[in-house]
């Protein structure tokens, strides 16, 4: 089996797909560990972003320090003689510095090492980096395997086809919403605000807007939590699109949504510029 190996994969596709879940599967069965433990096991690597300690968000991009701390890791020997297995997460927020700096170790990597690059999208990659990878694409699942896979679990059949409806085509979302019935109410809920929104006059828009940007969340920060609505508003949006494309012929109705769902990307760029929180929603608002 290890004759069969390259030393660098990269796994390519949306969040939640399972690239983690495919890259942490694969470093167990070299290791021989179980899943659950591999996190501790001392020749098992694992890095990301992270998060910013003085902002609480996650950190733009990964630094050549943590990438100093991975080559210390590598210049020491397996415990076990046997692989030592890394896992960058969010690889293409390396920057040009610390891309460099991983670029030496991924030319000569060592005996019996191995390396996994997570992202959404490979051709972020610094070319450098994509070069010396083997590039494995996954596609989302379809919709009929994800909710045999929830029965299967033991999921009863009306709460099955709901995740897998949210789910969107991930394993990971639709794993999380069947151990978690709060976080999938909460999406479900969301969806039915974001469609109730295209019901309503703009005064009452205004309204749920008000109520939106006053929300208290104790575990989260403001613009975090508004960035989670905006994610599941772009996703709900883009199903409403494929479901008007294909019954709806008014091209002024379609190009009104397209124009929203193109807005709340934009608002999602300012909540990140720390624009002010109401006037980003507010123009999204003004959208519809």
């Amino acid at each position: 089996m290890s004759g069969s190996l390259a030393q660098v994969y990269c796994l390519s596709g949306m969040d939640r797909v399972g690239k983690r879940t495919l890259a942490v599967r694969l470093a167990s069965r070299l290791l021989g560990v179980d899943p659950e433990k591999i996190y501790l096991y001392p020749d098992f690597y694992y890095l990301n972003r992270g998060i910013d300690e003085k902002t609480g968000k996650e950190r733009k991009e990964i630094s050549v320090n943590q990438i100093r701390l991975l080559r210390s890791f590598l210049q020491n020997q397996s415990w076990y003689g046997g692989w030592r297995i890394i896992v960058i997460d969010d690889a293409e927020f390396l920057n040009e510095e610390s891309g460099n700096a991983l670029l030496k170790n991924l030319e000569e990597p060592g005996e019996k090492t191995l390396f996994f690059l997570l992202t959404k999208n490979d051709d972020l990659l610094l070319p450098t980096i994509r070069s010396r990878s083997e590039i494995w694409q996954l596609n989302p699942v379809d919709e009929d395997e994800i909710e045999a896979g929830l029965v299967k679990l033991g999921c009863e059949g009306e709460r099955a086809r709901r995740i897998t409806y949210l789910s969107s085509g991930r394993p990971g979302r639709a794993i999380e919403f069947y151990n978690n019935e709060d976080r999938l109410q909460e999406w479900e809920e969301e969806t039915q605000r974001w469609r109730g929104l295209w019901k309503t006059p703009l005064y009452e828009r205004l309204k749920i807007l008000e109520g939106i940007v006053g929300e208290k969340n104790e575990t989260e920060r403001k613009e975090i939590h508004l960035q989670k609505i905006l994610d599941i508003w772009t996703e709900e949006g883009r199903r409403m699109l494929c479901e008007q494309t294909k019954t709806i012929n008014d091209r002024e109705k379609l190009g009104v949504l397209i124009k929203t769902i193109d807005s709340l990307g934009d608002a999602q760029k300012m909540l990140e510029q720390n624009i002010n929180l109401k006037m980003v929603m507010e123009k999204i608002m003004l959208q519809f």
